[in-house]
């Protein structure tokens, strides 16, 4: 839309900004009670959300590897619970992950793993860390929430805060 950014590795601290936090943003859904000071904490907050929407429908929660698994019967699996939350007479059929580089626009793109970016990575890493606790400990406990497979889901978000940069290290 025309808006310049500022330089990534200036998004730390109070700069960071609160909107990417996104399990913020499935709280205020409503499908956790709000009342226990760790779940604020794993938010970010210290208290809770005073505009909560409290939905009364079930969510649908997806990891966004899990649709691109290289696991064919996962894949199969997670078309099958899709359609079956949305109600569809007939399956979904798998996605195609289609990589076009003539409309991608890499001119965004950073690489994280350069020192420069390290105060940045630490701030996501520990985001990705409260995401993942907090799905598991307080949102996918809730019989409103929804997910395929949901050992193999767990799996993934327990991953959201492992440093990618080491793995980097290490294949190299």
């Amino acid at each position: 839309m025309g808006n310049k950014l500022p330089p990534a590795e200036t998004f730390v601290g109070e700069k960071f900004p609160p909107g990417v936090r996104f399990h913020e943003h499935l709280a205020r859904i409503g499908k956790t009670d709000l009342s226990d000071p760790k779940e604020y904490e794993l938010l970010g907050r210290t208290q809770p959300e005073t505009k909560r929407l409290n939905l009364t429908g079930k969510v649908f929660l997806y990891e966004v590897a899990q649709p691109y698994d290289e696991d064919q019967n996962r894949v199969l699996a997670y078309c099958e619970d899709l359609s079956n939350f949305l109600g569809l007479s007939q399956m979904l059929e798998p996605m195609q992950a289609i990589r076009d580089d003539k409309r991608a626009d890499y001119h965004y793109k950073i690489d994280v793993c350069k020192p420069k970016y390290k105060a940045v990575r630490e701030e996501l890493l520990e985001m990705g860390r409260n995401a993942s606790q907090w799905l598991q400990e307080y949102f996918l406990v809730h019989p409103d929430v929804v997910v395929s497979s949901p050992e193999h889901f767990r799996t993934l978000v327990q991953t959201w805060g492992t440093d990618p940069c080491l793995e980097k290290k290490e294949n190299l």
